[in-house]
């Protein structure tokens, strides 16, 4: 009898066992997803629970991983154009003060001992008389034509 309950004790052990795994693993992806967003690896989980609390919360670390990552992006794209506006002319396309001086300390920190390099100033004499000769739009195509010069 000893050996029968022995035995039957053993294999309640190993089915719990398999059910408290088979429970435990929608647990395990939401830690794993958790800790992928405390990353900034915005993870979706893939697995349903078959639990209907435990597939609440799986949505709700989808949701939120999703809008994490779609805010991020997006604060990241205007992060982007606001730098680049920042230090770049929006009409010839060139750098302007800030983004040349920004360029160049960045060149001559690296390299203090021999810096080689051009450095062009163009200075249109009265374009104010120019962009109302021709007009705004004309005076910009003059001023983008220029700048795709220089940058050749």
């Amino acid at each position: 009898t000893l050996i029968y309950l022995l035995a039957i004790y053993a294999v309640a052990l190993v089915l719990a066992h398999l059910l408290m795994r088979g429970v435990l693993r929608p647990l395990h992806a939401i830690e794993r997803a958790a800790q992928a967003i405390a990353r900034r690896d915005y993870v979706q989980i893939a697995e349903r629970p078959g639990t209907r609390e435990l597939a609440r919360v799986v949505e709700a670390m989808n949701a939120m991983s999703g809008k994490v990552a779609e805010a991020i992006s997006g604060e990241a794209a205007r992060a982007e154009a606001l730098q680049r506006a920042s230090q770049v002319d929006e009409v010839s396309g060139l750098l302007n003060r800030g983004g040349f001086t920004g360029r160049f300390d960045t060149a001559y920190a690296q390299d203090r001992e021999r810096f080689d390099g051009a450095f062009a100033l163009l200075q249109i004499d009265d374009l104010a008389a120019i962009d109302r000769q021709l007009g705004r739009a004309r005076c910009d195509e003059l001023l983008r034509a220029a700048g795709g010069q220089l940058s050749a």
